[in-house]
């Protein structure tokens, strides 16, 4: 298997380094960086009356949430909800115009429009027709050549593939599926079935560029 860039490097003292001519005597490690990821800490302070907050938290959903006056944005739901292993239900918010719009059954449309979607790890222990549960999208599977495994990365985006797709598309009575290009030139699958005036979401996965 080939190693990585870093896979046969090895920590030396800076007598060491001095020695083989890697630094200079006069060499002084940088300073650490000021810089935090984009989302770290993300908040805004923001005065909001119960019926604004209500608002955002219908296009949001658990994504927000709102403490002594400070709205803050939870950027690591999903990475929070898949390390803690245990049961989780997030909402992400109603559809937006771009989901229910596109749908010309206008029951389903309104329970896009006013439900929001809930994901839970029931997804991941769903069996597919083939019998195997749909946590199997985070591994090669040898029967769907053309899926790629999926990483938390991608999972993060699951609330963009769900308010910002490229094309909805019914595929069943209450079910539309949702897909969103990749960067990769990828594409992001999300069925979610709004049946029983609710979103639930049944699975996500992603496919590569097709042959």
């Amino acid at each position: 298997m080939p190693s990585t860039p870093s896979a046969n490097l090895e920590d030396v003292s800076r007598k060491d380094a001095l020695a083989l001519g890697v630094i200079k005597e006069d060499y002084s490690p940088p300073p650490s960086s000021p810089l935090k990821d984009f989302n770290d800490g993300l908040e805004a302070s923001l005065k909001v009356d119960p019926a604004e907050f209500e608002k955002l938290k219908a296009m949001f959903g658990d994504q927000i949430r709102l403490e002594n006056d400070t709205l803050h944005w939870r950027h690591d739901i999903f990475k929070e909800a898949f390390t803690a292993r245990k049961p989780f239900e997030i909402k992400l918010g109603c559809a937006s115009p771009s989901v229910y719009e596109r749908v010309s059954d206008s029951d389903l449309a309104l329970v896009l429009r006013d439900t929001p979607l809930v994901v839970t790890q029931k997804w991941l222990n769903r069996k597919r027709k083939k019998g195997i549960d749909h946590r199997d999208h985070f591994k090669t599977l040898p029967d769907e050549p053309n899926d790629i495994p999926l990483t938390l990365a991608d999972v993060e985006l699951l609330p963009s593939v769900w308010r910002e797709p490229d094309t909805v598309e019914k595929v069943g009575q209450t079910r539309i599926m949702l897909s969103m290009k990749a960067a990769d030139g990828g594409t992001y699958k999300a069925l979610v079935d709004s049946g029983k005036s609710r979103a639930e979401h049944i699975t996500f996965y992603k496919e590569g560029v097709k042959k």
